[in-house]
């Protein structure tokens, strides 16, 4: 059997995650979660915080 070379991704930093906690907790997300099917666009919003924020 052959041995795959998988690399995962690092860890995030505390930082990171707490970055990430605060920005999915804030109320108009977490309303759009709540009444919205589809989530990409929520998702998206999240993701540029996140790059907003440096990462």
């Amino acid at each position: 059997m052959q041995s795959q070379n998988h690399k995962r991704a690092p860890a995030w930093t505390e930082q990171e995650v707490l970055d990430l906690i605060a920005l999915w907790g804030e109320e108009s997300v977490q309303a759009e979660l709540r009444f919205k099917r589809r989530n990409a666009n929520i998702y998206a919003k999240i993701s540029k915080g996140m790059m907003g924020r440096g990462y």
